[in-house]
């Protein structure tokens, strides 16, 4: 099927990275065939709004629409996920009795550990873990595969020289590398996670 009259302004290339990208939602996340019209409506305007930024100095024209659908895809999946959150389990009271003994009534928020109660630094410590956890995945998803596992080996316990013989690089070419993941950390406001050694 020709998608070019339905988006106009894309190319071929780019209809078929965008009808692709739709299609390897449905079925997934909640999404059904008949979302499928709207997951292409959202990515072309997304792709639509993003294309002026478009520099062929950096990238091919396809690497640039793969990362931008690929982009907004997360974003839309990330609302699904928002709006069916716990979707299976229904409201319940922490005061519902779930045993009787002779002792008295067990009841549900006697079960729940305060260790991850809101509020508490096993909690904060999740989310961060969350929030670092989507952040690494957007940055890793902008820069080369290369550059994502030199990135991923840093963050391991290994050793200068060992990523570099794995990499297959001098360790000159190491330390360069390691000054623009940096640099690419700090551009996307992701200083927090950067140690001072690294």
């Amino acid at each position: 099927m020709d998608y070019t009259e339905r988006f106009p302004k894309l190319d071929k290339r780019s209809c078929e990275q965008l009808v692709y990208r739709a299609k390897s939602l449905v079925g997934q996340y909640g999404f059904t065939g008949e979302d499928f019209e709207d997951i292409q409506q959202e990515l072309y305007l997304h792709l639509y709004r993003q294309m002026p930024k478009y520099d062929p100095k950096r990238s091919s024209k396809a690497t640039f629409v793969d990362r931008v659908l690929r982009n907004a895809a997360c974003d839309l999946v990330r609302g699904q996920i928002a709006q069916m959150r716990h979707y299976t389990k229904g409201n319940t009271s922490l005061d519902q009795p779930i045993s009787f003994d002779n002792e008295g009534d067990i009841t549900l928020g006697d079960t729940i550990s305060n260790d991850h109660a809101l509020g508490t630094p096993h909690a904060a410590n999740d989310m961060t873990k969350v929030d670092l956890s989507i952040d690494m995945r957007r940055l890793l998803a902008q820069i080369e595969p290369r550059m994502g596992q030199f990135c991923l080996d840093i963050a391991s316990e290994k050793s200068a020289t060992q990523i570099a013989k794995e990499h297959g690089i001098c360790r000159q070419t190491f330390y360069i590398w390691k000054v623009r993941i940096r640099t690419l950390f700090e551009s996307a406001g992701l200083q927090a996670y950067v140690g001072a050694n690294t």
